[in-house]
């Protein structure tokens, strides 16, 4: 599409809007007439803004006795003001009727069938999903077509459209398309990137619209029930209920069925925005310290490197002496000898945000616990120190036994190890999280030790699981030692080897086979 035609239908899109609010002025409206007059592909679009307009009211009546209409602003103040637009609307029917006609004869009045085209479709090389159509399973394939729903456990996928426009999306996900300009999304976590071509692009959930005015755009389905909107670049416009708002670069909402249209920080992290087959991960060997620091590999960290590695430091801003002796030998190679005298390790990489699916892996030497600012001291952290907002792995000895915890703070989930471990041997520990939240409101977290899948118990208060990577508060991965350096702070009193951190869900075999092998392909 050429420049000018792309300014003329972004015009013409403009006078739409404006005659579906009754702002349009006379000579807006003439203006518009004289387009439409002129240009099929205007009058397409026209028809589809009145498709649009039909499926909201139509969802409206269908839900209206529940109380909620998801409905949007420009049908309701259509409805209000319908008869200041009539000879309007009437005036633009009769041409449009007249334009068509033709075309009318030529189909024989006979709908058009849906759209043959297809969306290329690709996936992770560990994503767990399925395809379905019409409520019948089918094989994931490399390409999709009106009407198939994905529904992806964990990985990421990639869509394609003809238009050009993609759509990246992470697991736990579900999505359907309902056209090849259009999807709707039923939960999950995924980026649109828009070209020229594909200007008012769709994506339909439950509670809005959010219609592409040429951009890059996240929908994100949180924790809490929120459905969120972050534009990258470019500009959207969102349609809920009685509300419509224009969000421009570096601009979010959040939308509740309940509590209408909010403004949200942005926190465009939150999102994959390049399709990658790989797992993205980071490893920390603790095989060399190299100045100061413990350097990171993983496709993570190659993007970033210097940003993960991990640095010694001394709570309280003390200084770290002897370097040399945090380092031992450990369960592959060496180690980070961690002695409970404040040292630790602090990346400045704000690791994994929201309720993004993760897994902490590691080989752990425990000889004592601390206490520090009230709680455990983990082996590793990162988020902010509130309720939801902070993520952290640490263990507890007991009297005869010693508890692997994964805590969100005051929502946390533990597993009873018995006697492994207490008498100060090596053991190597996983904590998964999927994304989501099991039947009793907890997160859905599962504990590995020594490659053995092992149920966790609730502990604690449930909590929404949110954690911070975008707040100024926000604090970065570490190691060793709780995220904030106030009185009564604590170092870990044990030892850890072959640190991983996964942005996904790694199986009982990928987590056995990194264990045994220190690999997990």
């Amino acid at each position: 599409m050429r420049p000018a035609e792309i300014k003329k239908n972004e015009r013409a899109e403009e006078l739409i809007q404006e005659l579906e609010d009754g702002t349009i002025s006379e000579a807006g409206h003439q203006e518009l007439m004289e387009i439409l007059r002129n240009d099929s592909a205007v009058r397409l679009l026209y028809l589809e803004h009145m498709q649009l307009v039909s499926l909201l009211k139509q969802t409206a009546e269908d839900r209206v006795k529940l109380g909620t209409m998801p409905v949007s602003p420009d049908m309701v103040l259509a409805e209000r003001k319908k008869g200041a637009l009539k000879s309007v609307v009437y005036g633009l029917a009769a041409m449009l009727l007249i334009g068509l006609a033709a075309l009318l004869v030529k189909t024989q009045f006979i709908p058009a069938p849906p759209s043959e085209d297809v969306i290329a479709f690709e996936y992770s090389n560990h994503a767990s999903l399925s395809v379905s159509y019409d409520g019948k399973d089918l094989s994931p394939q490399d390409q999709l077509k009106v009407g198939y729903q994905v529904t992806l456990r964990h990985g990421l996928v990639r869509f394609t459209f003809p238009n050009g426009v993609q759509a990246i999306v992470e697991g736990p996900s579900k999505l359907k398309v309902l056209s090849d300009t259009s999807v709707q999304m039923k939960e999950g976590l995924a980026w649109f990137k828009v070209p020229p071509e594909g200007v008012g692009f769709k994506v339909v959930t439950e509670t809005m619209v959010v219609e592409d005015l040429g951009t890059e755009f996240g929908v994100w389905f949180d924790s809490d029930g929120f459905e969120q909107v972050h534009v990258g670049k470019g500009k959207v416009r969102v349609f809920y209920k009685e509300e419509s708002e224009i969000l421009l670069e570096g601009q979010a909402v959040k939308v509740s069925p309940l509590g209408g249209m909010l403004e949200q920080d942005f926190q465009v992290q939150n999102f994959r925005k390049a399709f990658d087959r790989d797992l993205p991960y980071m490893h920390w060997s603790f095989d060399k310290l190299d100045d100061g620091a413990f350097a990171a590999e993983g496709n993570i960290s190659e993007r970033e490197p210097e940003l993960a590695r991990l640095e010694l430091k001394k709570l309280f801003g003390e200084q770290v002496d002897d370097e040399a002796s945090y380092v031992a030998a450990g369960r592959f190679g060496s180690c980070f000898s961690l002695n409970g005298d404040g040292v630790y390790g602090e990346t400045q990489l704000k690791a994994i945000g929201g309720n993004t699916p993760r897994t902490i892996a590691a080989w752990v030497r425990h000889r004592g616990d601390s206490y520090g600012l009230g709680g455990r001291t983990p082996y590793c952290s990162w988020g902010k120190r509130e309720s939801g907002r902070l993520w952290k792995v640490f263990l507890e000895k007991g009297d005869n036994d010693l508890r692997l915890f994964t805590s969100a703070m005051h929502s946390a989930v533990y597993s009873p190890l018995g006697s492994r471990g207490i008498d100060g041997k090596w053991i190597h520990i996983a904590s998964v999280y999927t994304g989501k939240v099991r039947q009793d409101g907890f997160p859905e977290v599962y504990h590995y030790v020594n490659g053995e899948l092992l149920y966790p118990k609730s502990f604690e208060k449930k909590t929404e699981i949110n954690t911070d990577v975008a707040s100024a508060g926000a604090m970065p991965l570490r190691v060793g030692a709780a995220i904030e350096n106030k009185e009564g702070a604590q170092s870990v009193d044990g030892d850890i080897d072959e640190l991983y951190i996964f942005r996904g869900v790694l199986s009982e075999t990928q987590i056995q086979k990194l264990m045994l092998e220190n690999k997990f392909e």
